[in-house]
């Protein structure tokens, strides 16, 4: 199955590219980057170029696409300078490859996140809840991202994750690591509740959803999170970030 992987400088697309491979799938990687090392058969592409998606995704015809590329700095998103370039991102790209799958006759796996909802809820979001509510740029923006997959193509997966870590690029465990390293004391907010996730797991799952591809069981919506790993990420009576973790 020839998949193509968009965003595999990030996080996830760079092990959601490379697990294809291993995999022996014909796995080809995207980004903006003009070159990219790690990634055995790569294109550059900047996917706020409707034209150069439509002509990349043409060349290549998949099977298959998985959208890992976006905009994933949430609080950065809110600058105003920032949220010109968040939508172009998150919502116009992820249009010009929904438009370019289409074309191509080609499935395709969207990555998106639990910011499509506002958070106040007690117990877990169903996939197809659609109260959607975001509360920052980030979240509407992915929210478009979605709402454009959704009312463009027939064969797809919308695929929402959360606190997501790995090896490659930023994330939030990494950040603290630093953090704490640099300082004596850690302030972190105290009013979020999540899992950190391992990014193998996504990378895991995609490829699950990959084989679903060849189903006919579409559209689908999934929600993706570890049930292995709890963080505690601060301890207020101690008044410190803790990176301790119990197995579940």
């Amino acid at each position: 199955m020839k998949v193509f992987v968009t965003g595999v400088a990030g996080q996830l697309g760079h092990d959601v590219v490379n697990e294809l491979t291993k995999r022996g799938h014909e796995a080809i990687g995207s980004d903006i980057a003009p070159t990219l090392e790690s990634c055995a058969s790569y294109v550059t592409l900047d996917i706020t170029d409707a034209a150069a998606v439509e002509q990349t995704i043409m060349q290549v015809q998949p099977d298959a696409i998985v959208h890992c590329a976006a905009w994933t700095a949430v609080d950065a998103a809110e600058d105003e300078e920032n949220q010109a370039k968040v939508r172009a991102i998150n919502v116009d790209g992820t249009k010009h490859i929904t438009d370019a799958a289409k074309k191509a006759d080609a499935k395709m796996i969207y990555i998106s996140t639990d910011y499509v909802f506002d958070g106040q809820g007690e117990t877990p979001w169903e996939p197809d809840c659609k109260a959607y509510a975001p509360l920052n740029v980030y979240g509407q923006s992915k929210l478009g991202g979605e709402l454009a997959v959704a009312q463009t193509l027939e064969k797809y997966f919308i695929v929402r994750i959360a606190w997501v870590f790995g090896l490659n690029g930023k994330n939030f465990i990494k950040t603290m690591l630093q953090v704490a390293k640099n300082h004596p004391q850690v302030r972190v907010v105290n009013d979020q509740i999540g899992k950190n996730h391992p990014d193998r797991d996504d990378k895991d799952c995609a490829y699950q959803q990959r084989d679903q591809l060849r189903c006919d069981g579409f559209p689908f919506l999934f929600h993706r999170s570890t049930s292995r790993l709890r963080m505690m990420l601060y301890d207020e009576t101690a008044n410190s970030a803790t990176m301790t973790a119990s197995r579940t």
